[in-house]
């Protein structure tokens, strides 16, 4: 199963099909997200506030594509550099996890573990795919 996985995260993507993984990335985040949110709801664990945003101005926009843009390049640049140098596969998808705790703690609390954790975790195997 796991020689699988690895076969299927090293196989190229034709640029013909790179939308679907995009989409399917981001339909995968939303579906760990609602999972997470769920069980964590349904334990008593964590009850997720209502945060929403009262005013998107523009200065908001720039801000968090500049957020996302370092959050890119911090823990997901570097996985690049270990592949462009030929570290194998299976240490870096531990340092992939581990770049996703961080992403994750960085976030807040710990239930912040499983939810940017997870989502972490998926935008890196979609880089590295």
């Amino acid at each position: 199963m796991i020689n699988l996985f690895l076969n299927w995260l090293t196989a190229s993507v034709p640029i013909s099909q790179l939308w679907l993984y995009i989409i399917g990335a981001i339909i995968l985040t939303f579906v760990w997200d609602y999972i997470v949110t769920g069980i964590t709801n349904i334990l008593g664990i964590c009850h997720f506030v209502d945060g929403r945003i009262s005013k998107i101005t523009p200065f908001y926009l720039i801000k968090l594509f500049f957020l996302a843009l370092v959050e890119e390049v911090t823990f997901r640049f570097p996985l690049a550099i270990l592949v462009l140098i030929g570290l194998k596969l299976p240490p870096i998808l531990i340092l992939a996890a581990i770049f996703s705790l961080v992403f994750a703690a960085t976030h807040g609390k710990l239930i912040n573990l499983l939810m940017q954790g997870g989502d972490g975790f998926i935008w890196c195997l979609f880089f590295l795919k």
